[in-house]
């Protein structure tokens, strides 16, 4: 679910697909946060599952980062040639982080599933972006292990401070990395580059050094994310996807503990806006939570 908060435009979008490409306990999720206009991340959101899948198909390696890496770069590439297009109009960008998630058997390949076999349960924006609707329609299913001898893998890419933080037995393992001049790697890499780090921003305007489309900079902000492979265990309780709006003013730990003890993913990413505005955020918040399997009994949440 999103907020606009203190801004003055929704510039966020997010894709939600489940079943991804019609398979059982297969899942794609995504948050896009825009800049410079809403442009880029609305296209994201809607072309991004496609992109995928067609990079998964053309993938005969079968190595699902590199099918990640693929489609964030060719993304990134249909933003550029839409702002050539434009004649340099079409010049807003995003930054992003994906989660893809699925089943796979012992040898790494994609296990099919039942029809009947939905291991998530997910706070999901309807189309208007105000109301939630759960999508799994028997609750007895959604915390389910996968059949024996098989395995949730899940797979994550980001560019930009867009993140995504697991939940593994009550820690924080943040699955994603912050793509800003802060980092030194970073800042080296766009001044080798032939950019310019000013007041920590590339050129003086722009905080993220990787993004999808910002053509004007595409010498040196790449699209190419940082990517990560987890192999969930049955300490993995929920995943959440959200943009800097949030993490600008809640750490990693502190939103996992503030949802741990809410079952309803809904709830939960309802909570966690609460919270954004409460501390007095910024910007847009947009935050999506993957509910991998019940919480402890034990623990609890204070609002």
């Amino acid at each position: 679910m999103s907020m606009k908060g203190p801004r003055d435009s929704m510039e966020d979008a997010h894709t939600i697909v489940v079943p991804f490409a019609g398979v059982h306990g297969q899942g794609l999720f995504g948050v896009f946060d825009g800049h410079g206009g809403k442009a880029a991340a609305k296209w994201c959101s809607q072309h991004f599952p496609r992109r995928l899948l067609n990079a998964l198909r053309k993938n005969t390696s079968g190595e699902i980062l590199e099918a990640l890496t693929n489609a964030f770069q060719d993304v990134d590439a249909q933003l550029e040639q839409q702002w050539a297009e434009s004649s340099g109009n079409m010049d807003s960008g995003t930054t992003a982080v994906v989660a893809f998630l699925r089943i796979e058997d012992a040898q790494g390949e994609q296990s099919f599933l039942p029809s009947n076999y939905n291991p998530l349960g997910i706070a999901v924006p309807s189309a208007g972006g105000n109301t939630i609707k759960q999508m799994v329609d028997d609750a007895n299913d959604i915390f389910s292990p996968p059949p024996n001898a098989c395995s949730r893998v899940l797979y994550c890419a980001n560019v930009g401070d867009a993140r995504a933080v697991l939940c593994r037995g009550g820690k924080a393992i943040r699955l994603t990395h912050d793509h800003t001049a802060q980092d030194k790697n970073e800042a080296e890499r766009i001044e080798n580059a032939g950019g310019l780090i000013i007041e920590g921003r590339v050129d003086g305007r722009l905080i993220p050094t990787r993004a999808l489309g910002d053509a004007e900079y595409n010498q040196y902000v790449t699209g190419t994310p940082y990517t990560t492979e987890v192999e969930l265990t049955k300490k993995d309780e929920f995943l959440i996807l959200a943009c800097d709006g949030l993490w600008d003013v809640l750490e990693d730990q502190e939103a996992v503990d503030f949802i741990r003890g809410t079952p309803d993913p809904a709830e939960a990413a309802h909570g966690l806006l609460n919270e954004a505005r409460r501390r007095h955020t910024s910007d847009n918040v947009t935050v999506l939570v993957v509910r991998l399997r019940d919480p402890p009994k034990n623990v609890g949440v204070e609002y």
